[in-house]
């Protein structure tokens, strides 16, 4: 069985979501709240922390959102978070790993067309919205069939049958 780590990056709330399919584990990266921290430090402090987990869950894939910050402090962050995925990109790639980016639009979207839920209305108790997102794009990795499990929820079926609805009722108008 396919299994994904998933991370929903950050400045100070860097958060990581890992499935096997069977078992859903989440968490976020140690970050110290200091202001003032020089580039390499923040590296120093992150990498060995994304390391660890690769370590810990060998995964077959890893997925993980783009970063983009808005307000006064968004060219230092974005700068920063992107330095951080660039470094973990080369990890993956050193351990061929599978690395997948992508856009928050593209996997909440894909969760909302498929299933009929939105990453906000996801919330699980004990953990973050960070981590829920996490888990969120996991689960968008793994399928939406795996989400349903995870859930709980008969939504996956209600859009099959109302696609499969919508293809019978196109095939009668073209025959």
């Amino acid at each position: 069985m396919k299994t994904v780590l998933g991370f929903d990056p950050g400045p100070s709330n860097f958060a990581w979501g890992f499935s096997d399919g069977r078992t859903w584990k989440s968490g976020c990266l140690n970050i110290s709240k200091r202001k003032k921290k020089k580039l390499e430090e923040i590296l120093e402090e992150i990498r060995p922390q994304l390391v660890e987990l690769l370590d810990r869950f060998s995964p077959d894939q890893v997925i993980i959102e783009r970063f983009q910050a808005r307000g006064s402090f968004a060219v230092f962050a974005n700068e920063v978070m992107n330095v951080v995925i660039g470094s973990f990109v080369e990890i993956c790639r050193q351990r061929e790993v599978p690395l997948r980016l992508v856009t928050p639009p593209a996997w909440k979207n894909d969760l909302r067309r498929t299933i009929g839920l939105s990453p906000a209305d996801i919330s699980l108790e004990g953990i973050s919205q960070h981590e829920c997102d996490a888990l969120g794009m996991v689960a968008y990795e793994l399928g939406s069939h795996f989400l349903k499990l995870m859930l709980g929820i008969g939504a996956l079926e209600k859009e099959c049958n109302r696609v499969f609805r919508t293809g019978k009722k196109l095939h009668k108008k073209l025959t």
